[in-house]
C-alpha cells in the first residue's frame, strides 16, 4: 500500500510539469488532499512553489495547497505572492489575501493594509479584515479602532470588532475593548467579559467587576445560577473572586434584585441536596458493607471484590454526599 502511495505521488508530481493547464491543477487538488495526512508537509509547500503558471485554476488550487500546507512561521517567495494577489482571478487573489494574513512578519500585509484604505467597497473590505485578523500587528489594530468608531456600516463595524476580539490576547486591544465595551455588538460584549472570567485570579478579574458595577454588562440567568452555585461550593474560583463579582452584581439595583432571586434558589437547592445526602448517607453505607458480606460468602475473589466494590462506592458517592470508593 505504501508502495502504491509513493507511485501515485511520483506520478502526479510529474503531472506538474504538464503543459496543460487542467493536468496540472487537478495534480495539486490531489496533493492538497494528500497533504492532510502528508508529513513533511514543508516538502508540498516547496513543490507547490516552484509552480509558475497564471492559468486561474491553476493559481486557485495552488493558493489552497499553500494554505494546506504552510505554517505560520512559513516563508514563502514574494514573487510568488505578488502573482498570485495580483492575479486576474478575483477568487484568486482574495483567496491570497488569507494567505498573507496568516504568515508572521510577512512584508505584504503592508500591501493588503493599503487595498484597505484604498477601497471604497463593503465586501473588499470584510475580506480584508479578515484577512488581516490573523495576528493583528499593533498599526493595524490603532488603524482597525479607529474605523471601528468611524464606519456607518453595521457590517464592517461587526468584523472589525470579531478580529479585535480574537486577538485580545494583546493588552492593549483589550484594554480598548473595555474603554469602548459600549460600541461592541451583544457576541463581541460576552467574549470580552468572559475572557476576564478564564482564569482567575487575575488582573482581569476587576475588568470583569467594572463591567458589572457600571451596568456595562447585563449577565444571563445562567451566570447568575452558575456564580450562585459556585458561591455555595467554591471549586474552580477562589471564593475572594467570587465575592468580588457579588459586590459588583449589588452595585446595580435591578442587577441586585436578579442576582438576590438567583442566590436565594441556589441556597434551597442547596439545603435540599444537604439534607438528602445526610440521610443517604447511612443507608449507603450499609448497602456497602451488606454487598461487603455477601461478595465473601459467596466466595468472590479478593481482586475482584475490590474492583467491584469500588464502582460502588463511587456511584454511591454522589448521593451520600462523601467518598465511598475507600476501602473499609
Amino acid at each position: 500500500e505504501y508502495q502504491l502511495a509513493q507511485e501515485a505521488y511520483r506520478v502526479i508530481c510529474a503531472n506538474l510539469e504538464s503543459e496543460e493547464p487542467l493536468t496540472v491543477a487537478v495534480s495539486l487538488r490531489f496533493l492538497k488532499l494528500f497533504a492532510k495526512e502528508y508529513n513533511p508537509k514543508e516538502e508540498l509547500v516547496e513543490i507547490a512553489c516552484q509552480i509558475k503558471s497564471d492559468h486561474p485554476q491553476v493559481q486557485f488550487e495552488q493558493v489552497a495547497l499553500l494554505k494546506t500546507g504552510a505554517e505560520e512561521s512559513t516563508r514563502l517567495p514574494e514573487p510568488l505572492l505578488r502573482r498570485l494577489l495580483d492575479s486576474s482571478s478575483w477568487i484568486v487573489s482574495r483567496s491570497t489575501y488569507g494567505l498573507i494574513g496568516r504568515l508572521e512578519d510577512e512584508p505584504l500585509r503592508d500591501k493588503l493594509l493599503q487595498r484597505y484604505l484604498d477601497t471604497q467597497e463593503e465586501q473588499e473590505h470584510l475580506i480584508l479584515i479578515q484577512a488581516l485578523g490573523h495576528g493583528l500587528e499593533p498599526k493595524e489594530a490603532r488603524l482597525f479602532e479607529a474605523q471601528m468608531l468611524a464606519t456607518q456600516s453595521p457590517k464592517i463595524r461587526g468584523g472589525i470588532s470579531g478580529v479585535l476580539v480574537e486577538n485580545m490576547d494583546q493588552p492593549a486591544i483589550k484594554s480598548w475593548l473595555i474603554d469602548h465595551y459600549q460600541q461592541l455588538g451583544s457576541s463581541a460584549k460576552e467574549r470580552v467579559f468572559m475572557s476576564c472570567l478564564d482564569e482567575p485570579p487575575n488582573d482581569d478579574i476587576a475588568l470583569a467587576c467594572r463591567l458589572l458595577s457600571e451596568g456595562l454588562y447585563i449577565p444571563a440567568d445562567e451566570f447568575l445560577e452558575d456564580l450562585a452555585e459556585e458561591l455555595l461550593d467554591p471549586t474552580d474560583v477562589p471564593e475572594a473572586e467570587l465575592l468580588r463579582l457579588e459586590q459588583a452584581l449589588l452595585a446595580q439595583p435591578e442587577q441586585a434584585v436578579r442576582w438576590r432571586a438567583a442566590k436565594e434558589v441556589a441556597v434551597r437547592e442547596h439545603n435540599q441536596e444537604m439534607a438528602i445526602q445526610a440521610e443517604m448517607a447511612p443507608i449507603a453505607r450499609e448497602f456497602k458493607e451488606t454487598t461487603k458480606v455477601l461478595l465473601e460468602k459467596h466466595g468472590m475473589p479478593e481482586d475482584d471484590q475490590k474492583e467491584l466494590m469500588k464502582k460502588i462506592g463511587s456511584a454511591l458517592s454522589p448521593v451520600a454526599g462523601e467518598n465511598m470508593e475507600q476501602e473499609e
